[in-house]
């Protein structure tokens, strides 16, 4: 007769062993139920209806201009969320100055977690 393998040796041991049995069918199954409410948390997640909340008051860290490395600037947005579209101003402070460039925000919508917009202009000053 042929010696038995190490899998026909564990096979046996489980089957000799219900209690052991038990303890792997539940592993399995928890390991199993984990990764599947993980896996369908992280589709759900791609496909949530919940729009970005961007509305308030959000300002850049002071900023070089690349053409002009001594000019510093700072960029100040000012957005209002009204269902899928972003409303709301770009202010625009050079700190070599005291005055300040505010513009309208045209074009602003909401699509899931991403925002898009433009301003229009023909020169800061």
């Amino acid at each position: 007769m042929a010696e038995k393998t190490r899998f026909d040796k564990i096979f046996v041991k489980i089957k000799n062993n219900p209690a052991l049995a038990v303890i792997i069918a539940l592993g399995v199954i928890v390991i199993a139920l984990s990764t599947f409410t993980n896996a369908a948390r992280n589709l759900l997640s791609l496909i949530s209806n919940e729009k970005a909340n961007v509305a308030g008051t959000w300002k850049t860290p002071e900023l070089t201009n690349q053409f002009h490395k001594k000019q510093k600037l700072t960029f100040t947005f000012e957005f209002d969320a009204k269902d899928t579209t972003l409303l709301g101003t770009v202010t625009m402070t050079p700190l070599w100055s005291d005055r300040s460039y505010k513009k309208g925000i045209l074009g602003g919508k909401i699509e899931g977690n991403n925002i898009s917009f433009y301003t229009q202009q023909t020169s800061w000053w």
